[in-house]
């Protein structure tokens, strides 16, 4: 049961970690996977997705439901002198309903049409161009109300009497404009007296003065309102019941009623299938009476005019599009503040990794190899300074020529050249120690890449400013491209170390990222498709292509210093050379004194060692005994001797023959210097015996 717990587990943490969003992202796969995932991703992104699923089912009931409405309105005042649209009320659910408040009874009653005559007036004005104004009024038609008006509450109507009122039966009548408008229309309702000339029964003027007193007329009229929270019928309409117009004695009622447009624009479908809707209604806004005095016919006048003031409102509820949105937007930031912190612990993680995969540390090798450099950078040290010691003769000179070559040997691979070559050649090491191997990976696990101070930062961004950077010239000798190259150097030697291992494509991408690239760019000079082995091995062809140019980039810069050095050491090479030929040529003080004592010799034959015969003995003078005389047992006779002489002279012939013209110079003074000896007794002269053979090759090897 437990290893059932544990097995569990262990999958529960591997799944924790595969759905990491913020890994390291690598071209190839590691572990199955295109990015380095950890399991503290795994668990921040397991948090991000509740937070985000959570966000997400709040955001969708507030769509479903229409909770999050927006609303807007608009309040504008139109210039109704240059009005030119025509509206027509009754087309948009306006109605208009007369009645006899007394007795609820309509006007069309025979009993009232004795005493009042009730009449609607499409009234039309033009003022035409030489400001002639023309006006017209046509009669509607009026008819009981119970049909034609247009309101759902049918029983609200029986209820009060609507259903006896009269209305205007057509439904096109239009207002537009005002009194100074070019047009002008709007709509009129009299009320007057019987008149005599169309009924013959109408009531005596002291019968309806008596009438009317009693009575009041009623204007019903349906109002509209827009509903904001009702999305299936959201123009509401109500009946208004503050338009009551008493009769007066001598006095004509004059009342004008404003209708004021409203528009609509709302969008109520979340998916956007339908799009926006337009409606447009009319309400009752204002209302102004007037009483004339002076007997008339006319009871009362009602006028039903436009209104400058016009209303626009607006609704959109909370859509798809806006839910994609702040959905989006809260993600990506969530996304943006976890990538930027755990980018850089991924980056971090995957070094880690890697690198206690491909190289295990081991402090005693480390300390054993340390200790061995140390040895090593002992032994390496300069030369300490050369002793004064005292020689005689030749081997002085001798001495001298050795420490100058080995002078020569120290100063080509001297101080200056090396740096140059480590810190400016970016090929990879050719063999590299395991102590470079580990001082190289914890520079790159430990340390930043990239050595950027903030004087280097300042001074590119300086540089962009001044727009001076943009050129490739100007770029290379940048200090930002500097600083790059050297660091790139150090990537190369890297690349080196981690080839040798199993994950050493995964580390040559990872080394070769966007920074790398950024600097890489530059040096670009044929693309990627020339390579013959990209579709093989692309990282291999991309690491010895980048090589490539950074070493062809960097090499002339190298030879440069190179042959500088190779010039100076070459002259003080040639001028040391001509010191030891005139050291040579002159001789030391011992020669000048036997060449003095001796320039009336006649030079012999040469050998190779200085031999006389002396009573069947041979003398060798040699430079082991400073010059005494050794004593050699005859075993041949004189013509032995003569033999061996000639095969000395003839070996010295070819070795003469062998050589360049200014060592035969040389060594044709030395023989002179031979033959004037051989005359001297050398029982009785105790000299510095020369040792040609050796001289001649340290003067063949200073000629070299």
């Amino acid at each position: 049961m437990v290893n059932l717990i544990k097995s569990f587990w262990t999958k529960c943490i591997r799944a924790v970690r595969t759905i990491d969003l913020y890994g390291k992202p690598i071209t190839l796969h590691y572990r199955g996977n295109y990015a380095f995932k950890t399991y503290l991703g795994g668990f921040v992104t397991i948090l991000v997705v509740m937070t985000i699923c959570g966000y997400a089912s709040y955001l969708f009931r507030v769509m479903v439901e229409r909770q999050n409405i927006i609303y807007a309105t608009n309040t504008m005042i139109k210039d109704l002198q240059g009005e030119a649209n025509i509206h027509r009320p009754a087309e948009h659910g306006f109605a208009l309903a007369l009645g006899m408040r007394r007795s609820n009874n309509s006007f069309l009653d025979e009993e009232y049409l004795r005493i009042f005559q009730v009449k609607a007036y499409q009234y039309r004005g033009v003022t035409a161009r030489d400001g002639s104004f023309t006006e017209t009024r046509e009669e509607l038609e009026l008819v009981r109300c119970k049909d034609n008006f247009p309101f759902y509450n049918k029983t609200q109507l029986e209820v009060f009497g609507i259903n006896n009122h009269v209305c205007i039966k057509p439904t096109n009548y239009s207002i537009t404009g005002n009194w100074y408008s070019d047009i002008s229309e709007s709509l009129e309702i009299t009320v007057k007296k019987c008149d005599d000339s169309e009924r013959s029964d109408c009531y005596k003027e002291s019968e309806v003065d008596e009438e009317k007193f009693h009575q009041h007329v009623e204007v019903v009229m349906i109002n509209s309102y827009f509903d904001l929270g009702s999305f299936s019928n959201p123009i509401k309409t109500y009946l208004t019941h503050k338009h009551f117009y008493a009769f007066e004695h001598d006095y004509f009622l004059e009342t004008n009623i404003y209708l004021k447009e409203n528009t609509v624009s709302i969008l109520d479908d979340y998916t956007m299938v339908e799009g926006k809707k337009g409606k447009v209604f009319y309400s009752v806004s204002d209302e102004k009476n007037d009483r004339h005095i002076g007997p008339t016919d006319d009871f009362s006048t009602i006028h039903i005019l436009l209104d400058a003031e016009a209303v626009n409102y607006e609704r959109n509820v909370y859509t798809f599009i806006d839910f994609v949105a702040n959905l989006g937007g809260i993600f990506s930031l969530i996304q943006s503040f976890c990538g930027l912190v755990l980018g850089i612990y991924a980056e971090k993680a995957l070094r880690h990794s890697v690198i206690s995969k491909c190289y295990t540390f081991n402090q005693e090798d480390l300390d054993l190899y340390t200790e061995k450099i140390k040895e090593n950078e002992k032994s390496s040290e300069p030369i300490a300074q050369r002793q004064e010691n005292i020689f005689s003769g030749y081997q002085y000179e001798e001495a001298k020529i050795e420490e100058n070559k080995a002078s020569c040997e120290d100063y080509e691979g001297g101080t200056f050249e090396n740096v140059i070559k480590n810190h400016h050649k970016l090929n990879p090491k050719t063999s590299l120690s395991p102590f470079d191997e580990d001082s190289l990976l914890r520079k790159m696990n430990n340390k930043r890449r990239y050595g950027y101070t903030t004087l280097d930062l300042i001074y590119g961004v300086f540089c962009l400013i001044k727009m001076k950077t943009f050129c490739r010239k100007r770029y290379i000798n940048s200090r930002i491209y500097s600083r790059g190259c050297k660091r790139y150097s150090l990537d190369l030697d890297v690349v080196n170390i981690i080839s040798k291992t199993h994950h050493s494509e995964i580390m040559m991408k990872w080394i070769f990222d966007d920074k790398q690239r950024f600097i890489a760019k530059f040096s670009n000079k044929r693309s990627m498709s020339n390579i013959e082995d990209h579709l093989r091995n692309p990282l291999k062809s991309i690491l010895k292509y980048k090589c490539s140019n950074y070493e062809s980039r960097e090499a002339r810069y190298i030879n440069q210093n190179l042959d500088l050095i190779n010039e100076i050491k070459e002259s003080r090479v040639n001028e040391k050379d001509k010191y030891m030929i005139e050291q040579i040529e002159n001789g030391t003080i011992l020669q000048k004194r036997i060449r003095a004592k001796t320039e009336f010799r006649v030079p012999k034959p040469p050998c190779d060692s200085l031999q006389i015969k002396k009573n069947n003995i041979i003398h060798e003078l040699s430079p082991r005994n400073n010059g005494e005389p050794n004593d050699v047992q005859n075993q041949g006779s004189a013509s032995q001797i003569d033999i061996e002489l000639s095969n000395n002279q003839t070996n010295k012939k070819e070795r003469l023959s062998s050589r360049d013209e200014d060592a035969k110079d040389i060594y044709s003074t030395f023989l002179n210097i031979e033959d004037q000896m051989k005359s001297i007794n050398p029982v009785k002269r105790n000299y510095n015996a020369i040792n040609i053979e050796q001289l001649n090759m340290n003067a063949a090897k200073s000629n070299t």
